[in-house]
């Protein structure tokens, strides 16, 4: 039994081994492999697909883009008691907040106290609105409990501290 598994050991080994008969000939039904010392030039890219035509049926193609707008967003009408639950509601879309407010803010209070260059503003009798000015003279001769009307760009709001920033303000 020992010799029979010598002798098929061998005779596998030696056909596994054996070179085969047109070995390094190409397949008669496929074209040689180019040689390695030629080099095909590479593909071009196709060219880039022109943009839909603005009345296309594509909507992603037609729909405006906030920063590719020509017009800017116009300011939002709103009031601080409204604008402090869209910035502090849990769960809140973040990015639909930013694009609804994308053109700023406007709203109307009463000035609670003043800073060097911002007032701010009582929102519910806990939170509050810091009003910074764009231009920091815009601030001088306002005093506490003077109503006034600002357009801002809307910076965030933070309940932990109890605090709603606007930059960039106008009074209106």
């Amino acid at each position: 039994m020992k010799n029979l598994l010598v002798v098929a050991g061998v005779v596998f080994a030696v056909m596994g081994c054996g070179k085969k008969e047109g070995a390094n000939e190409a397949p008669k039904d496929k074209p040689p492999a180019p040689a390695a010392d030629k080099v095909e030039a590479p593909t071009p890219a196709p060219a880039p697909t022109p943009p839909a035509p603005a009345g296309s049926a594509d909507p992603v193609a037609a729909a405006p883009t906030g920063s590719d707008s020509a017009t800017p967003a116009a300011p939002v009408q709103t009031d601080p008691k409204a604008l402090w639950g869209e910035l502090t509601k849990p769960g809140a879309d973040v990015m639909t907040i930013i694009n609804k407010y994308s053109g700023g803010a406007t709203l109307s209070g009463k000035i609670k106290t003043l800073g060097q260059a911002e007032v701010f503003m009582d929102i519910d009798g806990t939170n509050r609105v810091e009003i910074k000015f764009k231009d920091p003279a815009s601030a001088k001769g306002l005093k506490a409990g003077t109503s006034i009307t600002v357009t801002c760009q809307v910076g965030g709001a933070d309940a932990g501290i109890k605090l709603m920033t606007l930059t960039d303000c106008t009074k209106s």
